[in-house]
C-alpha cells in the first residue's frame, strides 16, 4: 500500500461527470453555468465545452483555483468531493462500485422520466 505522502489530490473525471450528469447538464451547458458563476464573481469567463472535456477525460487533472471554487458553486459539492487523494491511475473496487451505482441511479432516473411521460400520455388519452 502506498504511503499518504505518495498521494496527491486529483480531479476524478468520473466523479465530475457524475456530478454534471446529476445536474442534467450537457458539457456545453455545464461550461455555460461555470461562466455564469465566474461572471457573477467579477472574473473573466473562459470555460468551454473543450475544457470540460479535458477535465472529464483526465487530460487536466487539477483545475486552477478559480475553477475549483466555481466547480463547488455549480455542483453544490466541496471541490475535494470531486477529487481523490490517490496515486494517479489507480482504480479501486470502491470507486468501481460508486461508478456502477451512479449508472444505476442514472438509469432509474431515465426510467422514471419515461414512466411519467407514459402516465401523462395515458391521462391525456383517458380524458
Amino acid at each position: 500500500m502506498s504511503s499518504w505522502h505518495s498521494r496527491r489530490l486529483v480531479l476524478d473525471p468520473d466523479l465530475l461527470r457524475m456530478a454534471r450528469s446529476r445536474l442534467g447538464l450537457s458539457q456545453t451547458a455545464f461550461a455555460e453555468e461555470i461562466n455564469t458563476a465566474l461572471k457573477s464573481s467579477g472574473q473573466d469567463s473562459r470555460c468551454t465545452k473543450r475544457l470540460v472535456q479535458k477535465w472529464e477525460s483526465g487530460e487536466h487533472d487539477l483545475p486552477v483555483p478559480r475553477y475549483q471554487k466555481v466547480l463547488e458553486q455549480v455542483t453544490g459539492r466541496p471541490f475535494e468531493l470531486l477529487c481523490l487523494a490517490r496515486p494517479v491511475g489507480v482504480d479501486t473496487p470502491a470507486l468501481r462500485t460508486l461508478r456502477e451505482l451512479d449508472e444505476i441511479a442514472t438509469d432509474l432516473g431515465l426510467l422514471m422520466q419515461r414512466l411519467d411521460k407514459v402516465a401523462g400520455d395515458m391521462a391525456r388519452s383517458a380524458s
